[in-house]
């Protein structure tokens, strides 16, 4: 049997870890720019590589997995892509049951490419202001794009967590009216009233604030209760507490806002110039791969829709 090669992909203040586990010689630090982190799969694609180890968060994993589905040639080479950590870093990975420790990870890299393939739909994210399509696992606009900043904020101090807090709790009070409530949104072209502006879109299982889609399919929520959003910014640990009232997620066909405020799609936030049009859809399927084990056989029957 041939021998698969494999990368190890990271970046940002994961890549000394990265280095320090894998081997230097083995890690590629992932470039800011989408186009060059396309010109870096496709070189190592050049050179063999059938699994990417993507150690990071899930900022980094979107980079590669966008670069991967934007590029016919590189789908049909049938490269995979392992959400390998570091445990916690990752919503996608902890949804597929992923994640490993760093020193297992980097023990294991050699057997992960005889380990099972899950299929994992993708969101399709175009935006009409930027230049082609992002592709992700869930994306949140409005007041959830706003909270989303406040537990990213809660990462770098207390300090900063209390302004981004204070900052969204007074723009929920001062004016419940304002402009994210102003963006039209439409569900599979039926006109949805944004309630509080909060709208989530996902292709996993389970996403932020404890959501759980029970669908095989991507679905979207358009209802996320301002006041749960505020209380999760402050203890952004309370996970659960948000999706026990949300409702039941809706099948997603396309969803379109017109002129959103902000949106974020895993962990990359943008800011589109003013008049932007932006579709949601369901995007093509991605190779990932999952450890053995008791964990990663329980997510894939829910995946496959066979544990429930």
């Amino acid at each position: 049997m041939s021998q698969v090669t494999y990368a190890v992909l990271s970046g940002g203040f994961f890549l000394e870890d990265a280095r320090r586990h894998f081997g230097a010689k083995q890690v590629t630090a992932l470039r800011e720019d989408d186009v060059e982190v396309g010109e870096q799969l496709r070189a190592l694609a050049d050179d063999g590589v059938e699994l990417l180890a993507v150690f990071g968060d899930d900022r980094l994993l979107g980079q590669v997995v966008s670069a991967l589905l934007s590029d016919v040639a590189l789908v049909a080479r049938g490269m995979r892509v392992w959400p390998c950590g570091p445990q916690g870093a990752s919503v996608v990975g902890e949804a597929l049951g992923a994640e490993l420790k760093p020193s297992r990870a980097a023990r294991s890299i050699e057997e992960a490419a005889g380990w099972t393939v899950q299929m994992t739909p993708t969101l399709k994210v175009s935006a009409s202001t930027l230049a082609g399509a992002r592709y992700g696992f869930s994306f949140g606009a409005g007041w959830v794009y706003r909270a989303r900043q406040a537990q990213r904020e809660a990462q770098k101090g207390a300090g900063k967590l209390v302004s981004a807090v204070a900052r969204l709790a007074s723009d929920t009070l001062r004016d419940p009216q304002s402009q994210d409530v102003g963006a039209r949104m439409r569900v599979d072209r039926a006109v949805v009233p944004m309630h509080q502006g909060s709208v989530v879109a996902t292709s996993l299982e389970r996403t932020w604030y404890g959501l759980r889609n029970s669908r095989a399919q991507p679905a979207v929520w358009t209802h996320i209760p301002t006041r749960a959003l505020v209380s999760q910014g402050l203890k952004p640990e309370l996970l659960e507490s948000v999706g026990e009232g949300a409702g039941r997620a809706e099948a997603l066909g396309e969803l379109v806002l017109d002129a959103p405020a902000g949106w974020v799609l895993d962990g990359a936030f943008f800011e589109p110039d003013e008049g932007c049009v932006l579709r949601v859809s369901a995007g093509p399927k991605v190779a990932l791969v999952r450890p053995p084990g008791r964990l990663g056989a329980l997510v894939s029957r829910v995946f496959d829709g066979r544990g429930r």
